[in-house]
């Protein structure tokens, strides 16, 4: 019994680890000229078809670059979701 109860201990304490990795990742930036995190580009992905479309959801590819860093990457990302290449990053 206190194997078992050990055994629960360790998989909550890698769950509360997930859990906080998965946060800082969804933290890390995606676009460096206005500050918009991962999180919120993903949130601004779903339903989208372009990056234009993400872009307008979340304020991303209007900064000094104009998407030239970020675009590349929401694009990825909206690739990688709908299983497609969604077009330039300029839409």
């Amino acid at each position: 019994m206190a194997q078992s109860e050990h055994g629960n201990r360790m998989k909550k304490n890698r769950n509360k680890e997930g859990q906080a990795a998965s946060q800082v990742v969804l933290r890390q930036v995606v676009c460096i000229c206005k500050g918009i995190a991962l999180g919120s580009v993903l949130k601004s992905c779903q339903g989208a078809e372009t990056v234009g479309d993400v872009n307008q959801a979340c304020g991303s590819g209007s900064g000094g670059c104009r998407g030239q860093r970020c675009g590349p990457k929401i694009r990825a990302l909206l690739a990688r979701k709908n299983g497609y290449d969604p077009g330039p990053a300029s839409d």
